[in-house]
């Protein structure tokens, strides 16, 4: 009984890795290495091309000073 089960669970665990080696195999994605991956070359036409900038971000620093007073510094 003891041995039944034993190859019984070695056959499952390598049923398992089978299926899962096999669902891996089918679903194997590769990973472009730039956006002009995905474009038809044929297909696509430039007309007009520009460089515009998506976001852009501005800091802003008030710079305090103390010249009410009237007095010059050295």
């Amino acid at each position: 009984m003891l041995e039944f089960l034993v190859i019984a669970f070695i056959v499952t665990i390598v049923i398992i890795f089978a299926f899962i080696a096999g669902v891996k195999k089918t679903y194997k994605i590769s990973k472009a290495s730039c956006a002009q991956d995905y474009l038809d070359k044929q297909t696509i036409r430039y007309r007009q091309k520009s460089d515009t900038f998506i976001r852009s971000y501005v800091t802003k620093v008030r710079i305090q000073s103390n010249n009410s007073t009237g007095k010059k510094r050295f």
